[in-house]
């Protein structure tokens, strides 16, 4: 199903693109100001990867939106990714191969959106825990690494409790703080992933 996760492979390509500004000593504080991006003459050493995850909204539904001026103007700042395809449908598949790199036929235990279970889970390893810090910020997450759904929360949206060689879930894989003042670092609070749909 293209069009669940063209809204998330622009948004990807957004948010690392409005990271240069976040680089170690990448640009100055007044180039910084002038908006998310701007032009860098050598790459830079990212100090924060934000990757916001958007799914159920059509590419159309988004690009050249007026509900959606924000996403807009970064996408016409900083570059817009137009030819990301999803390798499967239901959301899971998705999750999983996109934070390990899995291939198709790996990812057929996950297609009908299981609950972590022994069946349902793998020992691939993931982006998470690679020798970097990691954080994951889960919305409606009613605990830490929660390993099913509740209320709003669908854990389905969530890839790091369905890797059972991950360390630190329980640690890292946490709910979206409600307030500002609880969060740790800015990325923190405009993130929010799981909501149940």
């Amino acid at each position: 199903m293209r069009r669940t996760f063209l809204a998330l492979a622009a948004a990807t390509a957004l948010t690392l693109g409005a990271l240069a500004g976040t680089a170690a000593g990448s640009r100055s504080p007044a180039a910084a100001a002038a908006g998310p991006c701007g032009t860098l003459a050598t790459a830079p050493h990212y100090s924060h990867i934000v990757w916001i995850w958007m799914e159920n909204h059509s590419y159309g539904d988004i690009i050249g939106s007026s509900q959606a001026p924000y996403i807009n103007s970064v996408a016409a700042e900083c570059g817009l990714a137009t030819n990301y395809h999803n390798v499967s449908h239901p959301s899971l598949p998705n999750y999983v191969a996109g934070t390990s790199g899995l291939a198709l036929s790996s990812l057929k235990s996950f297609d009908n959106d299981c609950n972590p279970s022994k069946r349902c889970s793998t020992s691939a390893a993931s982006i998470f825990g690679q020798g970097e810090s990691w954080k994951a910020y889960e919305e409606s997450m009613p605990s830490n690494c929660a390993a099913s759904n509740s209320g709003e929360y669908a854990v389905r949206h969530n890839p790091p409790p369905y890797f059972t060689s991950l360390s630190g879930c329980s640690s890292f894989d946490v709910p979206t703080p409600s307030s500002p003042r609880t969060c740790p670092r800015a990325p923190c609070r405009p993130f929010r992933s799981s909501r149940r749909t």
